[in-house]
């Protein structure tokens, strides 16, 4: 038996066995190795040709889902302004209860309180009570009164009975109008002038002085004697004071 295609020529052991034969020489021919050199090689051109050339793309379906419509495309999102959040409105003030109004207190009772009489209504009430008596009144009595009321402050009333018993000639109440006029005795404390006024000091001081009272005498030279210092000074209304007296007395000092 014979092998085709490049196979060995040469007769197998078997076959040589079989015929009995020791050794067989094939016939040598070239003609099949042309064959099978000339089949490889078309072989070989097929394979180079399939292998060079692109193999079209197979277009794979897309699976359908049965009842499902196609998804939209999205739709770019509107540009949306928010409001500005509300401000919650102000809690109500808790209320406020009121406030327990206490009871006013009563005032004390004071047993010696008395009602405000007007400035002088006390020795107004004096003077009218003396006009209703018969006969002269008692000057002294009127001047005493007069003290007590000028040392609880009631110097208006004081001031009252002093002028009406000067003016019936009583010395020590001229001598008190006096100084209360006099510029070197004058005060809220003592007199209820707003200023002092010397010509009213000298014409009381002169009434007590002709009454008898000394130091009347003493208060109205001491007078004298600072109004001429005055005058001397440039004073006018020293001046003018101390002309007047020159006139009243007649002395041309």
């Amino acid at each position: 038996m014979w092998l085709k295609l490049g196979s060995d020529t040469r007769p197998t052991h078997e076959t040589a066995a079989g015929h009995g034969l020791d050794e067989i020489k094939p016939k040598t021919s070239i003609l099949p190795w042309i064959a099978a050199a000339l089949a490889l090689a078309a072989l070989f051109e097929i394979y180079l040709f399939s292998s060079s050339e692109p193999k079209p793309a197979i277009a794979m379906p897309k699976p359908t889902v049965v009842g499902t419509a196609p998804a939209a495309a999205p739709e770019p999102a509107a540009s949306v302004i928010k409001p500005a959040p509300a401000t919650p409105p102000a809690p109500a003030p808790a209320p406020v209860p009121p406030a327990k109004q206490k009871p006013a207190t009563p005032a004390p009772k004071t047993a010696d309180t008395k009602p405000a009489t007007p400035p002088g209504s006390r020795a107004r009430a004096i003077i009218a009570e003396l006009k209703q008596q018969q006969g002269a009144a008692d000057l002294d009595r009127i001047f005493t009164s007069a003290e007590d009321l000028k040392a609880e402050g009631m110097l208006a009333d004081a001031h009252l009975l002093y002028f009406y018993a000067a003016r019936q000639g009583h010395g020590p109440s001229a001598m008190a109008l006096g100084m209360m006029h006099d510029p070197d005795y004058h005060s809220k404390l003592t007199s209820i002038m707003d200023k002092p006024d010397p010509a009213q000091a000298y014409k009381w001081y002169s009434q007590a002085a002709e009454s008898g009272n000394l130091m009347a005498r003493a208060h109205l030279d001491d007078l004298r004697a600072r109004v001429e210092l005055a005058a001397a000074g440039g004073d006018a209304t020293a001046k003018r004071l101390l002309l007047q007296w020159q006139k009243q007395t007649g002395t041309g000092e």
